[in-house]
């Protein structure tokens, strides 16, 4: 929106387009450890994946086979962050119950969209289906088992805020405590020393540590995602492939994932 800027964008288009790139490439960032993370583990949980149970076979059909579904998948979270912010712009020339119902049927049509993405890239890393073609598959194990996928999403949810928090003081302290032991800059009061040591620096420090931490707990949180729908999507779609693959690991998902009958669960 400077001097510089480019003659042909507009300054009112600027922000949303440089929301739209950013969330986009970082959902596709994350999708696509996803759909390798799926390949990989469900190759070895006994299903005939296309990436097969290597990590490098399945970064490969991610890169060749899946990458469309990746960034498609990926602009639908992009657009909808999008939405967010024209609605959250939007505040100042609406109605306050207007704007509040809105805002709260965005953030519930993105929860569900995230629970829907988190189950259809497993279809994608496990048969190879694309993006709307595996729409069918993820409603079939929303049907069979869309309370223990919502738990599991409520729970990941918590486990993986936990840990984010934890890790956010821990390296922020982290990153002061090394900033201070290499020498960025020094605590206590001393003649001579800058505004930039005493006061940038340290925060300097903090800022890597948080952006450490951000990223640290992003792909951790997603690795965790998808092994944990991959192996809820196993036990209700493949349960006797991954019985004869995995026989103890598919004994103790019988115990804590009960497979629904007729009647309700068993």
């Amino acid at each position: 929106t400077g001097l510089d800027a480019p003659t042909w964008l507009p300054p009112g288009e600027a922000p949303w387009l440089v929301i739209l790139a950013t969330v986009w490439a970082v959902e596709s960032l994350a999708n696509s450890v996803h759909v390798v993370v799926v390949s990989s583990l469900g190759g070895n949980l006994g299903i005939d994946t296309p990436g097969g149970p290597g990590v490098c076979g399945s970064m490969v059909f991610m890169l060749l086979g899946a990458s469309g579904s990746v960034v498609l998948g990926s602009l639908t979270v992009a657009v909808l962050k999008v939405l967010q912010y024209i609605l959250h712009k939007m505040e100042k020339n609406s109605n306050v119950v207007v704007r509040a119902l809105l805002v709260c049927l965005c953030c519930l049509f993105e929860m569900l969209l995230k629970l829907y993405n988190s189950y259809a890239f497993v279809h994608v890393g496990l048969e190879g289906a694309g993006y709307l073609s595996a729409a069918p598959q993820t409603l079939a194990v929303f049907e069979k088992g869309g309370a223990m996928a919502i738990a599991t999403d409520g729970a990941l949810t918590d486990i993986i805020q936990i840990a984010k928090t934890v890790s956010m003081y821990t390296l922020a302290l982290l990153g002061v405590i090394l900033g201070h032991l290499f020498g960025v800059f020094h605590l206590g009061g001393q003649e001579g020393v800058s505004l930039a040591e005493t006061v940038i620096a340290p925060l300097v420090c903090v800022l890597l540590g948080l952006l450490t931490s951000y990223f640290m707990t992003l792909t951790l949180g997603r690795l965790l995602e998808s092994a944990v729908c991959t192996l809820l999507v196993a036990r209700l779609e493949h349960h006797e492939e991954l019985r004869r693959a995995q026989p103890e690991l598919s004994s103790r998902l019988d115990e804590a994932l009960p497979l629904p009958d007729e009647d309700g669960y068993k």
